[in-house]
């Protein structure tokens, strides 16, 4: 079986992440939960931004689209900046 198969774990701080086993290659993806926010931080010169949406219903991805292009920049309610705000260990 090569499908995804998600499964939820918690970190020390409880914060749950779907884990994405792929097994027939032994090796796992851990997602984050909240989205990555960047947006505030693009750089003027910066003509185009790629969305990768998740688990958001279609309604939820049409109205994030639909805020950005007219220019809100706010980050959602919860999101987190990964590595882009403290490097990788």
């Amino acid at each position: 079986n090569t499908e995804a198969a998600f499964r939820p774990l918690t970190d020390r701080k409880q914060a749950v992440f779907a884990e994405d086993s792929h097994c027939r290659f032994c090796y796992s993806v851990i997602h984050n939960c909240v989205p990555l926010w960047l947006c505030d931080r693009i750089p003027e010169e910066v003509r185009r931004i790629r969305f990768r949406f998740t688990d958001e219903t279609p309604e939820e991805a049409v109205r994030l689209l639909e805020r950005t292009a007219s220019g809100d920049l706010r980050a959602p309610e919860a999101f987190t900046r990964g590595h882009f705000a403290r490097g990788v260990e």
